[in-house]
């Protein structure tokens, strides 16, 4: 945090976490002295605003078909022969698994 003489937080320092995607997804900083561990703010996911219109689209990764699509509000990605994958959004259009 800058220098502020009128800050509580003035001259805290905390550490940013990124995911595998490299987007940071996690700050902790000591706030409260009085406590044995940094508070850790975590990034809540983006509510996906999919297409209602579209029920799921079957796509092909090389030779074998998968289908991304809604159940209820969550998007899935399946894969024949596989359990179906939940996938959380991060930013934009992309998009991690759950699992």
């Amino acid at each position: 945090m800058p220098e502020e003489p009128n800050s509580i937080a003035s001259g805290t320092r905390g550490q940013f976490y990124t995911n595998w995607g490299g987007d940071i997804d996690r700050l902790s900083i000591p706030l409260e002295p009085t406590l044995p561990e940094d508070i850790v703010f975590t990034r809540v996911p983006e509510k996906f605003q999919g297409y209602p219109a579209h029920s799921g689209r079957r796509l092909f990764f090389g030779r074998r078909p998968v289908h991304v699509g809604l159940a209820g509000d969550a998007l899935q990605l399946s894969i024949p022969g596989q359990p179906s994958y939940d996938l959380v959004p991060t930013r934009g259009l992309s998009f991690i698994s759950r699992d």
